[in-house]
């Protein structure tokens, strides 16, 4: 994996490319520029294991990954805690 270096452009693409929203952009447009006290950002995506269906539409997530990976971060999948349906419940939950 090569490793390229965090300049503006590289993190505009990273931030641009395949993107629709950013929650908190400033927020990770800082923590991108000017890092996080020196370590690495930690970018995960939560999965349903449970869920039979991969298309390839989740290829535009795991690339987005690898991109952040190619930056010097660290990308990990995990699987949601009790799956889809709690994960949803506990959103809707938690908005009573």
């Amino acid at each position: 994996m090569v490793v390229r270096q965090a300049t503006r452009e590289a993190i505009e693409y990273v931030l641009t490319r395949e993107v629709v929203q950013i929650e908190k952009e400033a927020d990770l447009r800082r923590l991108l520029l000017k890092g996080n006290r020196g370590q690495p950002l930690r970018v995960k995506l939560r999965v349903d294991p449970s869920h039979y269906d991969l298309t390839i539409g989740h290829a535009v997530v795991f690339r987005k990954l690898h991109q952040f990976q190619q930056l010097g971060h660290i990308a990990s999948t995990a699987p949601l805690q009790g799956g889809f349906k709690y994960a949803t419940c506990n959103h809707w939950c938690d908005r009573r």
